[in-house]
């Protein structure tokens, strides 16, 4: 069986996968990561009237800090942004809403 070996200098890029349920509460949906190398978030949630909003930033989210995301909507930095620090997610209603995330390091 012939051996394959990656080139050098590749970096896996398999995401970590999770899903948070978000609502009127500010909560961590990630920790700091400094091998971080990319993000998406997707709102799974079936409220098309109550985005989820996150927040780059270890300070608490709130409607008015964060990125609107609605309802099957999918968010990711712009490519020359690497963000490494907490995530938090807040929803403006208080039912529970399913917030999908990707983590690349």
């Amino acid at each position: 069986m012939p051996v394959t070996s990656e080139p050098q200098g590749y970096v896996s890029m398999i995401p970590g996968q999770t899903t948070v349920i978000v609502s009127n509460v500010s909560i961590s949906v990630l920790a700091a990561n400094p091998a971080r190398k990319r993000l998406l978030f997707r709102n799974y949630s079936n409220s098309t009237t109550a985005p989820i909003f996150i927040h780059m930033n270890a300070s608490a989210a709130t409607v008015l800090n964060g990125v609107p995301i609605t309802s099957g909507e999918t968010y990711s930095p712009p490519l020359e942004v690497t963000y490494t620090g907490e995530v938090r997610a807040i929803s403006s209603t208080a039912s529970n809403k399913e917030l999908y995330v990707e983590e690349w390091s």
